[in-house]
This record gives structure tokens, sequence and C-alpha cells, in this order.
């Protein structure tokens, strides 16, 4: 566990990108999910992808396991290219690191017309995206 905490903090050549496939997204309805394949390019652009910029680790006082980051990538929705800051929290465990936290993402900013049934239904422009990330010891 120290050696991989050690890796995160030292910061120098690090490269991260996530990838998420359009088409992995699934609500349960298959009709819905066909609508937004079709809002999110999916044909075009088959990946959200997330690229890590640089990040800053800090430490919560009293707490040997819990660290506040602050993160700065490149997020790319539908072809669509934008600047984000993430404020997640990493908690150290036995199995290895979770990261998690929830982000705002508003559709019109990556191009994306929010979805709407005549003039009765329109979704919201805010999406709040909520993750976790496992790194685990192997």
């Amino acid at each position: 566990m120290e050696t991989l905490l050690a890796l995160i903090l030292n910061r120098q050549s690090h490269k991260l990108i996530v990838t998420l496939p359009v088409k992995g997204l699934k609500s349960g309805d298959s009709r819905m999910d066909s609508i937004a394949y079709g809002k999110l390019k999916a044909e075009e652009f088959p990946d959200i992808v997330f690229k890590l910029e640089n990040y800053v680790v800090k430490p919560f006082p009293g707490s040997l396991f819990n660290y506040a980051l602050l993160v700065t990538g490149t997020l790319t929705i539908a072809g669509v290219e934008r600047e984000v800051v993430l404020e997640p929290i990493m908690v150290l465990g036995k199995d290895g690191i979770n990261l998690y936290g929830s982000q705002d993402v508003f559709q019109k900013d990556f191009g994306i017309t929010p979805y709407s049934l005549a003039v009765v239904v329109t979704t919201d422009n805010k999406i709040v995206v909520h993750y976790l990330i496992h790194l685990a010891l192997t």
C-alpha cells in the first residue's frame, strides 16, 4: 500500500485516461438508451473520455487513510472537449485505493440538446455524474 500511495503522491510522469463506451451506458429502457446514444453521437464518437492533466493531494486532518484531491483534466463528450475540475475523495483500504465523488455536467456545454417530449416533458440541462474508481492491490 505504501508503494502505491508513494506513486500517487509523486506526480511526475503520470498519465491517466479514463474511457467510457457510450453504448455501455444503460438505463434499463432500450428506447431511452437509443435516444441517448443519438444525442451523444455514439456512432461518430463512441467514447466519453477523461484525460488527467494535473492533481493535488491533501490529507484530511487527523486521518491516515482519507485524502482530498483537486484534479484538472479534459472531458470529451460527443466530440466536444472541455476542461473540468474534479474534487474526489481518496480512501486507502486494505485491498486498494478508492476514489469517489460527483461532477455536474451540463449537456449544452457539450453541444447536446436536452431531451424533450413535445412541450410537456424536458430533461434538465444538468446531469450529475457519480463515480467510484477502485485501484486494486495485486
